[in-house]
C-alpha cells in the first residue's frame, strides 16, 4: 500500500477496535462471533456495500467540506423526513 492516509486509516481502526473491545468487555466469544460475521460479510462481497452505507457519506462531507453547495447524505437530495 503506497496511500499513507489509507495506512494512517488502517492504525488508527487497529486502535480504535482496542478501545472497542474493552469498552464493550467483549469476550472471546463475542470476539468469534464478530469475525464470523465479518467472514461472512466478506464471502458474500458486501464489504463495499457496508463501506458505502456507513462511511461514505462521512468521507464526501471530510471531502466537501470547505465547498459551498448543499450537504451529502445517503438519504439523497429529495427526501423529506416522514
Amino acid at each position: 500500500m503506497k496511500n499513507q492516509k489509507v495506512i494512517d486509516v488502517y492504525n488508527g481502526l487497529v486502535v480504535k477496535f482496542k478501545e472497542l473491545i474493552s469498552e464493550y468487555e467483549i469476550d472471546h466469544n463475542d470476539y468469534q462471533d464478530l469475525v464470523d460475521w465479518m467472514d461472512q460479510l466478506g464471502k458474500a462481497g458486501e464489504i463495499p456495500l457496508f463501506m458505502d452505507v456507513f462511511f461514505e457519506t462521512h468521507a464526501l462531507q471530510e471531502m466537501y467540506k470547505n465547498v459551498k453547495g448543499t450537504e451529502p447524505t445517503i438519504l439523497g437530495p429529495y427526501y423529506i423526513e416522514n
